[in-house]
């Protein structure tokens, strides 16, 4: 806790400067919360000035937003000048809430992309594609296929399946992200979270 009171006291100091500045929490919640209710309670439970808004912009219309994602937005601060990790406020937030998740907008550095080549009107070009995506001119490019057998996933598959574990199973992957949030699309038992890791605070 201490760490959390250290950050907390920090922006409140920053908070009374006025600082032009906006650190962002995306939070998501188990049900849909309404954005005025989660402004009052946040800024009640840590004395802060705070803004809550939906992540997503008019979800009340047809095929638009999520009304379970919120986006928190504190004043005075940003997310590169904190003397504590914003995750220490996060992780308060999903045990305090009862949220599904909490993730600080960490930002990122942009960079210029270099001037691509001018392209005459009605000239087509591959010239973005890179060299191993091209299909051999014998190759029939009716054959849907030609791509498994340009990376010779066949032999692989032949292989895994003579082999101690036949296609694929017993092989894990590992994907590292900051969390799996809970999505239609993956309905209970499609993943097999008891080998996940929490990286950020070292524990299963």
């Amino acid at each position: 806790m201490a760490e959390l009171d250290r950050l907390l006291d920090y922006i409140r100091t920053q908070q009374a400067s006025n600082a032009p500045r906006e650190l962002r929490i995306v939070l998501e919640s188990k049900q849909p919360v309404g954005a005025e209710a989660a402004q009052a309670d946040i800024a009640a439970a840590y004395h802060l000035t705070v803004r809550v808004t939906p992540l997503f912009g008019g979800f009340g219309e047809e095929g638009t937003g999520d009304p379970r994602f919120l986006l928190l937005r504190i004043p005075g601060v940003s997310v590169g000048e904190l003397p504590e990790s914003p995750f220490a406020l996060a992780h308060d937030l999903v045990d305090r809430l009862h949220l599904v998740s909490a993730e600080p907008d960490l930002s990122t550095d942009f960079f210029m992309e270099e001037p691509r080549a001018v392209v005459e009107p009605g000239t087509e070009t591959v010239s973005d594609f890179a060299f191993w995506c091209w299909a051999p001119g014998k190759d029939d490019p009716n054959d849907l296929f030609w791509a498994l057998d340009k990376v010779n996933a066949r032999q692989a598959w032949q292989r895994s399946q003579s082999g101690s574990a036949p296609c694929g199973r017993g092989v894990l992957v590992f994907q590292p992200d900051t969390g799996v949030a809970d999505h239609v699309a993956l309905q209970d038992g499609m993943l097999d979270l008891s080998k996940a890791w929490n990286f950020v605070d070292n524990c299963a």
